[in-house]
């Protein structure tokens, strides 16, 4: 009796890992960091950051503790949403290991007049390496090179030394303050307004690439 051999129609194919982030080949990774989008398994990652009361006034408003039950249906849906109208939120890892290392996002999107704002939050842990240029050079070459968008947009508080330093060191032009706009920490604070036009990031772009 010949040997009984696997149905090659109900056989599973090996799940076979994905190959590791290339900058040669994928848009989205860099020399330090790979973006992606956000997964529901995410959410421990945003619970831990959000218990870090000095960034996260940095990058918004303090707030009274999340449930981890409220982030993970709010990372359920985040995962689920399509990002519509170039407005989006994506995960920022450590290109050698994989880890969480924060997230990136554009938001104020405005298609007729050709601009948008960002937002970056880097963990801590990872600040200091890079991380926050690299991401958001990604993404400014996405909105630019395959968005035509014409402007970028930022905002930092006066007294946010490090994010004021990566908007200048994105080749950002500060174009306005703010006087005691927002208030924070006991006192009212100035936001400086920032913007980066298309040409400039290009210059700034081949710059970096020589």
């Amino acid at each position: 009796m010949p040997a009984m051999t696997p149905d090659a129609r109900t056989t599973p194919e090996p799940l076979v890992p994905p190959p590791p982030p290339d900058p040669a080949i994928d848009f989205w990774t860099g020399e330090r960091v790979r973006l992606r989008a956000v997964e529901p398994e995410d959410w421990p990652h945003f619970m831990r950051y959000g218990q870090h009361s000095a960034h996260v006034r940095f990058g918004d408003r303090l707030e009274v503790p999340r449930s981890a039950e409220r982030h993970r249906t709010w990372l359920k849906e985040a995962a689920a949403r399509k990002a519509e109208d170039d407005t989006f939120h994506l995960v920022v890892e450590d290109r050698a290991t994989g880890a969480w290392a924060g997230t990136v996002s554009t938001h104020h999107v405005e298609l007729g007049q050709g601009n948008f704002a960002y937002g970056i939050e880097i963990d801590p842990r990872f600040q200091g390496r890079g991380f926050a240029r690299e991401a958001v050079t990604l993404v400014l070459r996405f909105m630019f090179e395959e968005r035509r968008y014409h402007k970028a947009v930022a905002e930092a508080w006066a007294h946010n030394t490090a994010s004021v330093a990566l908007q200048r060191r994105l080749g950002f032009v500060e174009e306005a303050r703010l006087r005691e706009h927002d208030y924070t920490e006991g006192a009212y604070r100035d936001v400086l307004l920032f913007g980066l036009l298309k040409d400039e990031f290009r210059s700034m772009d081949a710059g970096n690439k020589d």
